[in-house]
């Protein structure tokens, strides 16, 4: 945890007003002139618990050279009680001055630290007011790869449509996720480095056993940068399924896998019906499907 120490020096633009505020002691903050400086300068006195902030400072780092562990993770346990405070008034403030410069660059400092739903709504309430004012401009710009990864997890969710892709399999020939519609499938990214992965492979084989063909497919996609690899991995776990190769991680980056073992099942209509499904719960949930 960081104690608040980062000094904040900004230009209001378009105001005549210049200000220049230090979180390490917001009440000596220099305002001058204009109603926006005015407002700025009841913002810093108002910040809840600042003299205490400071003197715990001083306390923290006091332990700090004395090697005093106790004392220091007492100081930052009462600390993130305070930074929850005054998240909360800065979020607050700026809600209540979505029309002016200065609720623009406080959301734009404090962007990192809000829910993006939150962002979105404060952004929306600047962009009616300050359209085209430089601060606007850059929330915009941070939220466009935030809102297209939310966008791409949403896509994700249980009940929609599972995305399909075409990868090469064993034999080289392009093999598509449609071309199972009309079957429930088991959808595996793996690789012959993952041991959880490879531990996986005999329950799978079960599952296929038992249930693989007419009704039952699972579709297991390799992350493995050479087919030498995986071509090995298959054979010596006798896998018996379809078996696709994603080198380049495109596939799993559209599924947004960022570890492995990642499943996914599918209906019989190629949406999704659960995620992260493994071990004896899939054979529980199967009997349920096809027994």
């Amino acid at each position: 945890m960081r104690l608040p120490c980062t000094p904040i020096a900004f230009f209001l633009e378009n105001t005549n007003t210049t200000i220049t505020a230090n979180t390490e002691s917001m009440d000596d903050a220099e305002v001058k002139g204009s109603e926006l400086s005015t407002l700025f300068a009841s913002f810093n006195e108002e910040v809840p618990h600042m003299e205490q902030v400071e003197k715990m400072r001083e306390e923290f780092f006091a332990a700090q050279s004395q090697g005093d562990q106790a004392t220091m993770e007492s100081i930052m346990a009462d600390m993130e009680t305070i930074i929850e405070e005054q998240q909360a008034y800065y979020r607050n403030f700026v809600k209540e001055n979505s029309d002016n410069v200065v609720g623009a660059f406080l959301a734009l400092n404090m962007a990192q630290s809000l829910e993006f739903e939150e962002l979105e709504e404060i952004t929306t309430n600047l962009e009616a007011n300050l359209s085209t004012h430089p601060y606007v401009v850059q929330l915009k710009e941070m939220m466009e790869p935030i809102k297209a990864q939310k966008e791409a997890e949403a896509a994700l969710n249980v009940g929609n449509e599972a995305p399909l892709f075409t990868l090469p399999n064993m034999e080289g020939s392009e093999v598509s996720l449609d071309d199972f519609k009309g079957k429930y499938v088991f959808v595996d990214f793996w690789a012959a480095w993952c041991r959880p992965c490879r531990e996986e492979n005999p329950i799978l084989k079960r599952a296929y056993d038992r249930f693989g063909g007419e009704n039952f497919e699972i579709v297991s996609v390799s992350l493995d940068q050479t087919a030498e690899a995986w071509q090995q991995a298959v054979a010596e776990d006798e896998l018996n399924w379809t078996l696709l190769r994603d080198s380049a991680g495109t596939v799993a980056q559209t599924y947004g896998v960022q570890s492995i073992p990642n499943t996914w099942l599918l209906d019989k209509d190629g949406k999704i019906m659960q995620k992260q499904i493994r071990g004896e719960e899939l054979i529980t949930v199967l009997e349920d499907l096809l027994q």
